[in-house]
């Protein structure tokens, strides 16, 4: 109805208030069984994988933390079995698409992800609050999305690095801490060759440095030389 009404509808206030309402109602199925509206948070629509920036070591499988926290479509809303096949056509699946993305739902991309959902995650004063594994794999994507030739990281990467500099918590050996507010420093995990216990008494001071969670995760594996990714990441 709304693909067929567009010649009357196009760019017209009637346009306008039929999107917005549909941004506010709760008729779009997800992938939990649920039914959400954009208004109450992103929600994304999957698509081919390789074009959406993934791969099979750095996919969404190895960040199931991250995963569980996507509002994806349910797949099935674009499935031609759910579909009366008598109203089925070429165009179906594509006027569909177009609906979705109209009215605020984000394609799927690993950019997007880093942009949309995990730059605002990662900079909330809250974070202390949150799951520690979840604020890792965030961190995580981050690093190993950076390692990959996304396009859009060509015009936007410094921005992200920005935004991380001078906005995200890191997890430290302090709990999360910014590094506009304080400094952080390499531990022996990532090659530091001096250890600071020999040389101050840290139980009288604040010593800021990287918690290994990071090394730790299954994804540091994957990459080559992933320690000096690490540090040059954090650098």
């Amino acid at each position: 109805s709304f693909h067929s009404s567009r010649q009357t509808l196009f760019n017209s206030d009637a346009e306008i208030d039929l999107v917005e309402n549909l941004k506010k109602l709760p008729f779009i199925p997800l992938s939990d069984g649920t039914y959400s509206s954009v208004n109450e948070g992103t929600i994304w629509l999957q698509y081919d994988a390789l074009s959406a920036g993934f791969d099979g070591r750095h996919g969404l499988e190895a960040f199931p933390n991250l995963f569980a926290k996507l509002r994806t479509v349910n797949p099935a809303l674009l499935s031609a079995s759910t579909v009366d096949t008598t109203c089925l056509d070429v165009s179906f699946v594509g006027n569909l698409t177009n609906l979705l993305h109209r009215i605020g739902v984000q394609w799927l991309s690993a950019h997007e992800i880093v942009k949309v959902h995990i730059l605002p995650a990662v900079s909330d004063d809250r974070i202390t609050n949150r799951d520690k594994n979840l604020m890792t794999e965030y961190v995580c994507f981050v690093m190993t999305h950076l390692q990959s030739s996304c396009p859009d990281c060509h015009v936007e990467r410094e921005y992200i690095i920005s935004q991380l500099r001078n906005k995200a918590f890191i997890l430290t050996n302090q709990g999360f801490q910014r590094l506009v507010e304080v400094p952080i420093h390499f531990s022996k995990e990532y090659g530091n060759p001096v250890n600071v216990n020999m040389l101050i008494n840290v139980v009288d001071m604040k010593w800021h440095e990287v918690d290994s969670t990071y090394l730790r995760h299954p994804v540091t594996e994957s990459l080559s030389s992933g320690l000096e990714k690490w540090r040059e990441f954090f650098q």
